[in-house]
């Protein structure tokens, strides 16, 4: 088994916490391709400075996803795409075998 993972706020920029609803379509969308994930709940505490030079402190939910194979791989990177986007984020913090990446507009 490979371990996947993902960091994801609790609450938008301005503070507003994400709708429960999108928090339970994204764990459906996890189990009905991957079969189940853990999340570990208030996780971690990540800290970055905005364009506008603000300090940004986010709360954050780590999404524990294992994989039986590396052609789950690019599975895994089309859900963070798509978390990135539903949730509105600049970046996404992902990691698959102990190998980190930084998941951005671009990538």
């Amino acid at each position: 088994m490979i371990e996947t993972y993902f960091l994801l706020p609790q609450q938008d920029n301005d503070g507003n916490p994400f709708p429960r609803a999108k928090f339970q379509a994204l764990r459906e969308r996890i189990i009905s391709e991957f079969g189940g994930l853990t999340v570990e709940e208030d996780h971690s505490t990540g800290y970055w400075k905005g364009d506008d030079g603000r300090l940004y402190a986010d709360r954050n939910d780590k999404y524990i996803i294992a994989v039986e194979s590396l052609t789950q791989i690019p599975a895994v990177l089309d859900l963070v795409r798509w978390v990135r986007k539903e949730f509105q984020q600049e970046a996404i913090y992902l990691n698959i075998a102990g190998i980190a990446e930084i998941i951005g507009e671009e990538a």
